[in-house]
């Protein structure tokens, strides 16, 4: 960034992430591996190309719970983060010395923010700088428009979600990944006894399921744009449609159809009427195997959705009553309501005791009131209004923006490290150029 160097030879940049990826695994078991990747990760954060940071920070996000020097200490991937804000700030300031309109927006919203705690007062930096550096990592990588880079970005994505998926699966005991992560099990009020719920390195299933469904979207993405074939399509879909079988998420299961329908659309494009035949077979065994209870996987998913009293609060294990009570909390005073409770609050007390409001819209107004949730989302739109190009859309290109948009209704994500990594994948591919796009007048 500072030096601006040229960026790495594809082999040299894949191999520099895996290596990543690999120093990151074994600092479970030797704590000298996590310190080299990360002087790896500053070093490049000082001295690399924006496209090789955002790789390799793509690459590592989903091994970031075990990327520490124990289970209660700070992620060293928040210190490269908070690092690169740093890097960032002093190139626009002193190197590049222009200041664009989405800077100035960014600046406003970090200094209301911390006003705004001042205020309350529940003053919280590393929430604040955290929140801060995510966004503008965000305003950058956004702007990554060549083609080879945005597809190693994409395949990033997907191969350190594997990566974590394959070594949560077969190795926890040799990596001590239970030092680091806590199972998620299924209440025992199902009837099933003591049943696991994967969830890779992830300490909730659902935080995982959120990441297999953008990683089948962008599988469906590649294949469109051909940069990948049939072949491992299909081995990489069925991958993740097994780890994500595996979480027993009511969510997962519902949103898979997304991917499904998109790949279906993908097919019927391109006219590949076999695959539309295999398609529609997969769509018939999978929809017998969850009614006849043939696979006892899908019997657990179905036992879920069956269980409670048919109520939507029940359907949404008891989210729904969460959500109404941080509402009724946020509205009951007008400058609460217009302004939050600050980036600093914590979680409110509820009739499940103290809880986070599991939906991620609900937990930007309960931090930043009305104002701040309408300054956050036009924020949002002014960053990809900025790198806007003009090309014909179709579903594919909205694809990850869908999936966050529905899945966020019942995830945290405000201060999660995971934010950015969506939302740059989710910039990326609504201006990626598809087959038999033509320039012209911009949809909507």
């Amino acid at each position: 960034m500072l030096f601006d160097l040229p960026k790495l030879p594809r082999p040299w940049r894949w191999g520099t992430g895996l290596l990543l990826a690999a120093l990151v695994l074994l600092g479970t078991k030797f704590s000298p591996c996590s310190l080299a990747a990360l002087g790896i990760l500053a070093l490049f954060t000082l001295t690399g190309n924006l496209s090789d940071i955002a790789f390799f920070f793509v690459l590592i996000t989903p091994l970031a719970t075990v990327f520490r020097p124990n289970a209660s200490a700070q992620s060293y991937l928040t210190y490269v983060l908070l690092l690169y804000a740093l890097v960032s700030i002093l190139n626009t300031l002193f190197i590049r010395r222009e200041v664009d309109v989405i800077s100035v927006l960014l600046s406003v919203f970090f200094l209301a923010a911390a006003a705004g705690q001042l205020l309350a007062p529940l003053l919280d930096w590393k929430r604040t700088l955290k929140l801060a550096a995510n966004l503008l990592l965000v305003k950058d990588a956004i702007r990554i428009s060549d083609e080879g880079d945005c597809r190693d970005i994409f395949l990033g994505y997907l191969f350190g979600l594997i990566i974590a998926s394959v070594a949560a699966l077969t190795a926890p005991g040799f990596l001590a990944i239970a030092d680091y992560v806590t199972a998620k099990t299924l209440s025992a009020g199902y009837g099933l006894g003591t049943l696991r719920r994967f969830s890779a390195l992830y300490a909730d299933p659902n935080y995982y399921g959120v990441n297999i469904i953008i990683g089948l979207c962008l599988l469906v993405v590649l294949y469109r744009k051909r940069q990948i074939g049939l072949l491992p399509l299909s081995l990489l879909a069925s991958s993740l449609f097994f780890f994500g079988i595996l979480t027993y998420s009511k969510s997962v299961t519902l949103m898979l159809v997304v991917p499904a329908v998109l790949l279906t659309v993908c097919a019927a494009q391109r006219r590949q009427y076999l695959l539309l035949s295999l398609l529609s077979i997969g769509f018939a065994l999978f929809l017998a195997a969850i009614i006849t209870g043939t696979v006892s996987v899908f019997d657990v998913v179905l036992v879920r959705f069956q269980a409670g009293n048919n109520s939507l609060n029940s359907l949404t294990s008891g989210r729904t009553g969460i959500w109404m009570e941080y509402l009724q909390y946020c509205f009951h005073d007008v400058r609460r309501a217009l302004f939050g409770s600050g980036l600093g609050a914590g979680y409110l007390p509820t009739g499940k005791g103290l809880a986070a409001a599991h939906n991620f819209y609900i937990e930007v107004l309960y931090h930043l009131g009305l104002l701040g949730f309408g300054y956050f989302f036009t924020l949002l739109w002014a960053m990809g209004h900025s790198i806007q190009k003009h090309i014909r859309r179709n579903i594919l290109n909205g694809s990850i923006f869908l999936c966050i948009g529905i899945l966020y209704l019942a995830l945290n994500q405000l201060f999660n490290f995971e934010l950015p990594v969506h939302l740059i994948v989710a910039f990326l591919v609504w201006n990626s150029e598809l087959p038999h796009q033509r320039k012209g007048r911009q949809l909507n």
